[in-house]
């Protein structure tokens, strides 16, 4: 894979290969050799770094899993196209504008989109007129450019209509859009208002592939927040199964299948938990990227769920711009696409290409993580008991399935 710079730096500290020794040791349930300890953590703090491996193993044994080994042949297809994409001038003139907050030049967008180009500039304009910002401060515009560009650059388009990379740029429109966009009536589209938006927005051919990327749990979730706010009412399990019932009973037709799913799966959220943190989480985890990728299986027509893959590895490219939580769980989606992808047993090889490719890339920034950790020079005992808390957090990602 490609290694971003932040990696780069660590591999070029002496210590870099005693502390990925050291963690591949703990995650086989091994405390690291003395000399090992020694030479990542100096003779003096080596014993007390000893204490807590140890501990930590005692306590955590993942009975019945192995690491999950590296995939030192695994493609670098996606990651290897976003560098080739730097050399498109187009792309870079459409994104510096999108950066300034001003829309690209419609030449640039068609060499781009295509036939598309103009829905995806209107589009591109609905989110800097909403002023959406990635965590980072830049333009959500600027992410979506990033997905759709790439998508193009990748080849998925099968014609000139750039009918796939317009998907990859729209990818978040109704999910980030309904609930900010007017209508011509001056009224936020919202719920009520689902169709219609689609319809005003998407031209028909595109629908039904963002309507798959669109993670509609986020969407109903905000809101039951926004409506629950406005009444001074509780964000609860209790009160948001109470209103996803009454969404039931109303009927929306092109939302039902999505609330009722929804219902099940929060009323069985551990009530011990923070019910607004996990409630997101849960959703995205049971349900969402399972959905997407079943739905893509039906039809026998993977390109939707690969643009999910592109759109993911995007995010975890401009990773260090999170919090931890944020980072720990994006590398935590990238491999849950990838299990849901071998899932479908698919003989397509680009899939299953881009499958073997996020699934090492969240291995290796994963343990990245740690072993940045690992070499921090102050405070040792305080950042490896971090690390080792982050192993049990990323136990998705570093390790396989139980053994039977």
């Amino acid at each position: 894979m490609r290694y971003n710079a932040g990696i780069s730096r660590l591999q070029k500290d002496p210590r870099y290969h005693d502390a990925k020794d050291a963690l591949w040791s703990i995650l086989h349930h091994r405390v690291p050799s003395d000399a090992t300890l020694a030479r990542v953590f100096g003779t003096e703090k080596s014993r007390y770094v000893r204490h807590l491996v140890g501990d930590f193993i005692t306590k955590n044994p993942h009975t019945g899993k192995k690491p999950r080994a590296h995939d030192n042949a695994a493609p670098t297809e996606i990651g290897d196209k976003r560098f080739d994409l730097e050399k498109k001038e187009s792309y870079q003139r459409s994104q510096l504008r999108l950066l300034q907050w001003q829309v690209p030049d419609l030449s640039d967008l068609t060499d781009l989109y295509g036939t598309y180009a103009q829905t995806v500039r209107k589009v591109f304009q609905l989110f800097l007129d909403t002023g959406l910002k990635r965590k980072c401060g830049i333009s959500t515009a600027a992410h979506l450019n990033r997905v759709g560009a790439l998508t193009g650059a990748m080849g998925i388009d099968d014609d000139t209509t750039r009918r796939y990379s317009a998907i990859g740029a729209l990818h978040d429109c109704i999910e980030d859009l309904l609930n900010r966009v007017r209508n011509a009536k001056g009224r936020v589209y919202g719920l009520s208002g689902y169709d219609k938006f689609v319809d005003v927005h998407l031209p028909a051919e595109l629908q039904t592939s963002v309507v798959q990327l669109t993670n509609h749990y986020d969407l109903i979730l905000e809101h039951i927040h926004t409506d629950l706010t406005r009444n001074e009412r509780l964000f609860s399990q209790k009160t948001v199964l109470l209103f996803l019932e009454k969404m039931m009973r109303r009927g929306l037709p092109e939302l039902v299948s999505y609330v009722s799913r929804m219902h099940d799966v929060l009323s069985k959220v551990d009530p011990d938990k923070s019910f607004a943190e996990s409630a997101k989480w849960v959703l995205y985890k049971e349900l969402y990227i399972h959905d997407m990728a079943q739905t893509t299986h039906q039809i026998s027509n993977y390109r939707t769920y690969e643009i999910k893959a592109i759109d993911l590895s995007d995010n975890a490219h401009g990773r260090d711009a999170l919090a931890m939580s944020g980072r720990i769980k994006n590398l935590i989606k990238m491999d849950m696409w990838a299990r849901e992808g071998y899932a479908l047993k698919s003989s397509w090889r680009p899939l299953n290409n881009h499958i073997a490719e996020l699934e090492e890339d969240a291995l290796v920034h994963a343990e990245h993580l740690l072993i940045r950790d690992f070499l921090e020079g102050a405070s040792t005992l305080d950042f490896v008991s971090s690390a080792l808390i982050k192993i049990n957090d990323l136990s998705p990602v570093f390790y396989v399935d139980d053994i039977p």
